[in-house]
């Protein structure tokens, strides 16, 4: 948790991340505590198409995760 806090912090994508939770709130919240079943499942299509949207979005910020690109996880990951 701590080295994605860290990866989040130094690409800058800090706003994106937060975003990301604040609308997976909002989807828990009208998917299970308020059981609006319609709005529910137009954000379970939201989710499930953003997901794979910001996978291809990110892909170069996801890559230093990737096995065999140490050279890009130093980068990033290094200690300041």
């Amino acid at each position: 948790m701590y080295q994605l806090f860290r990866f989040v912090k130094k690409t800058g994508t800090v706003s994106v991340f937060f975003g990301i939770l604040a609308f997976i709130a909002f989807w828990f919240l009208v998917t299970y505590i308020f059981r609006m079943e319609l709005l529910g499942a137009v954000l379970d299509r939201i989710v499930s198409v953003g997901a794979l949207g910001s996978l291809s979005f990110f892909r170069k910020k996801f890559a230093v995760f990737l096995p065999g690109s140490d050279r890009a996880r130093k980068k990033v990951l290094s200690p300041t």
